[in-house]
């Protein structure tokens, strides 16, 4: 291959490749796309363009497919593909131990997936007349959305294609209802599971030949697996670095080979070798320049188990993606990770805050006009349970009614980032955060013009919350605790346990925590609550008495200092603290 798709700029090697005319328009009128290498060494620049040249060509080739009018086979095929992983998705819930918790779960999950299929059937059907047929689109239009963005397509809303796909998804989800059902009610030879039993093996020398093609050594894939997740912004800054480091280990260690050729067997060998390695094994004094077997020879205390696993688990997510992406024909990864020392319930295992925890950490904040951050974000999280990159990023378009109700919106508009999908949602503001007057110092800000909650945090490689992590941590061990499970995340656990301790249903707690469904039924189908329904919820959080009379301290304080922001416009909490 030449190098017409590789240049050189200020040291480092560069990726660039033309865009075919038809797709101009897709990529904002770009002619090319140019993309860093990240490296100064020419036969690993050179490897990286062969897998992106080809990568660039498929899916070009699959863009202008798309581009024409749909089929309706290929609209069956991407429903079928939708059905299959959504039954596939649900199974391995079930061998992970994620399915129902407690016999009582059953009989909720058969009236969810009952609901389900009512509202497709109705969907189907109002779909079928041209008077209802907007309506039976817009009942179905977020999964259309949802598998259209999966499979990087567009299509226009109300085409031919659109609607055809509509019905198809809609038909696969009665299938899913009707397998669900006949699963949870312990028949798992329905005709769809029976099928599975019987199909074909899958031909291995099919996918070794397809992984040789695109150059399928194990570096190869790895670039292949980064790429994608850095191109689909699937990873912050922080985790792109931890991810690569950890995965130059395996290359490092196991060598570059082609990626069929490596069997489980090599790697438990790999596994042994890495729990030999002391923690960042390519810093530190001594370890310039030297291999990790060298590194090892050293002696050096070797990494926890925490750490290990850490790494087993990274290199367990590049081996299933590099599954389901037909790399490999099997998974020869799987079952390496270390189990973790059980240690009672999981409940019990993270650290919350105590009663008493909570009086000091009040006692303590002080409001500074200069740092108004160091005050509000611990109270924020506790209240709300946002994670502390979640808090630091907030803007002030973040704080806003919604039907009514002054909610945070966590969500990656511009720079800001989000730990997963499911952590995009609306938190209800809780009364407490009100009466201390956020409200009011959000929209003195305003006035000012500002943009950012907290104009003082910049963004850096752990997202905006990490010059305040630091200092929040030792706030924490000076004024709060000493025990070493307690952190900033632990605002967080807290919020949790009592939305638990308040009975607070598993659904509203996920969606307002920023977690998966803990059910395909709700997952994949259920739409969020409102957020009047959320609110109540958040309201029932309350640390008790003591907590409340610390409150009250606080509150007067402010008054005191002549540092009050504004008065509480929540009707009952200011009552509601005094007692």
């Amino acid at each position: 291959m030449g190098h017409s798709f590789m240049f050189r700029r200020g040291g480092r090697y560069y990726f660039r490749v033309r865009i075919p005319e038809q797709l101009w328009e897709y990529f904002g009128g770009s002619k090319e796309i140019r993309q860093s290498l990240r490296t100064g060494t020419y036969e690993l620049a050179r490897l990286q363009v062969k897998v992106l040249a080809a990568r660039a060509a498929v899916s070009f080739d699959s863009m202008v497919r798309y581009k024409a009018s749909m089929n309706n086979e290929q609209l069956r095929e991407i429903a079928n593909k939708f059905l299959h992983g959504t039954l596939a998705d649900s199974e391995e819930s079930r061998n992970a131990g994620l399915g129902l918790r407690a016999e009582g779960d059953r009989q909720k999950a058969l009236v969810g997936y009952s609901a389900v299929f009512d509202t497709y059937s109705k969907a189907l059907s109002l779909l079928d007349v041209a008077a209802t047929k907007e309506r039976g689109l817009e009942a179905v239009r977020p999964l259309v959305q949802q598998v259209c963005e999966q499979e990087g397509i567009t299509l226009e809303y109300g085409s031919p294609e659109y609607v055809g796909l509509t019905r198809e998804l809609a038909k696969r989800v009665l299938e899913v209802c009707k397998v669900e059902d006949s699963r949870l009610n312990g028949d798992h030879l329905n005709a769809y599971d029976r099928g599975l039993m019987y199909a074909a093996p899958v031909n291995s020398q099919v996918v070794a030949d397809a992984v040789a093609a695109e150059g399928g050594l194990l570096s190869a894939v790895v670039i292949a697996y980064t790429q994608e997740h850095i191109t689909l912004k699937k990873w912050t800054a922080k985790t792109e670095q931890e991810n690569t480091a950890i995965l130059s280990v395996l290359l490092e260690l196991l060598g570059d080979k082609p990626v069929t050729s490596i069997s489980h067997r090599e790697l438990q060998g790999f596994r042994s070798t890495l729990v030999k390695l002391p923690p960042n094994p390519r810093k530190g004094k001594g370890r310039e320049g030297k291999t990790l077997q060298e590194v090892i020879a050293l002696g050096l205390p070797p990494m926890s188990q925490t750490t290990v696993n850490k790494y087993l688990i990274r290199i367990a997510s590049f081996f299933k993606w590099a599954h389901r992406h037909k790399y490999i024909s099997s998974n020869e990864f799987e079952g390496l990770t270390l189990a973790k020392h059980k240690r009672g319930k999981q409940s019990e295992e993270r650290s919350i805050y105590s009663t008493s925890d909570l009086v000091q950490l009040l006692q303590s904040l002080e409001f500074d006009k200069a740092r108004p951050e160091q005050f509000w974000i611990p109270l924020i999280s506790l209240y709300s349970g946002l994670r502390l990159n979640e808090v630091c990023q907030l803007h002030l378009t973040d704080i806003k009614d919604h039907e009514g109700v002054p909610c945070f919106s966590v969500n990656e508009e511009g720079d800001k980032e989000v730990k997963t999908a499911s952590s995009v949602r609306l938190v209800p503001v809780h009364p407490v955060l009100i009466d201390l007057g956020l409200l009011d110092y959000v929209e003195k800000l305003r006035q000012r013009g500002s943009v950012r909650l907290w104009g003082r945090l910049q963004k850096q490689r752990d997202g905006y919350g990490q010059a305040f992590g630091k200092w929040y941590q030792r706030f924490n061990r000076s004024k709060i605790t000493k025990e070493k499970g307690k952190v900033f995340h632990s605002f967080r656990h807290t919020f949790t346990n009592a939305l638990k301790q308040a009975g607070v249903s598993e659904s509203v707690s996920a969606q307002l925590i920023g977690h998966g469904q803990v059910t395909i039924t709700f997952g994949r189908y259920g739409k969020d609550y409102i957020a009047s329904v959320l609110l109540e919820s958040v309201r029932l959080v309350d640390y008790g008495v003591s907590v409340a009379a610390a409150l009250v301290e606080l509150k007067g304080r402010i008054v005191c200092n002549n540092t009050r922001l504004g008065k509480g416009s929540a009707s009952g909490v200011a009552v509601k603290l005094k007692k």
